[in-house]
């Protein structure tokens, strides 16, 4: 880049890193925001998505546990985080959820596979600024928390706002500077 410098000037350098994933069974991992590079410390939403008759059994290599979605934070170069999907056993159904907009959904009991008839309470929680908007999928209206019947397999989508937020934390790069906002 060719400046004058007639004036001050802030000079902010990003080093953004990948994140790969692979997949051992029938699904899909999305990723929120999408790539190809992240910068350093920033958190990434990763959503194991099974195919019907399938559901997400656990994360590998550079995440671990059984939580979907996952907010991984980027550390290092080169991430690659693994996901692992099986057939639904007999007798239980599987529930996906997924996340549209700015916000996070807590469920209760916490699994990825529930006992026939089994109930679950999704609860949606809007990040700071944000609004809860509704259910779609297999489910429908606005009641938060939600009570799901797991009487057959269900995917899930909760519904937030995602309106821009206004940050004054990085001096010389947002907010106020010599030259105003």
């Amino acid at each position: 880049a060719n400046l004058s410098m007639t004036d001050d000037r802030w000079i902010h350098a990003v080093f953004g890193t990948t994140l790969s994933t692979t997949v051992a069974g029938i699904g899909q991992v999305l990723l929120s925001p999408t790539g190809p590079l992240y910068p350093y410390a920033s958190i990434v939403r990763l959503t194991a998505v099974p195919q019907a008759g399938n559901y997400f059994g656990a994360w590998g290599n550079a995440a671990t546990g059984n939580t979907n979605p996952v907010y991984f934070t980027v550390t290092s170069p080169t991430h690659t985080v693994s996901s692992i999907f099986a057939p639904v056993p007999a007798g239980q159904a599987a529930l996906t959820v997924l996340i549209e907009g700015a916000g996070k959904v807590t469920v209760n009991p916490r699994s990825n596979s529930y006992a026939l008839n089994q109930s679950a309470s999704l609860t949606a929680a809007p990040d700071a600024g944000q609004s809860f908007l509704n259910w779609s999928g297999d489910a429908s209206g606005s009641s938060n928390p939600l009570n799901v019947q797991m009487n057959q397999s269900k995917v899930i989508i909760a519904h937030f706002s995602n309106g821009p937020r206004l940050r004054v934390n990085a001096p010389g790069l947002e907010g106020m500077t010599s030259a105003g906002f």
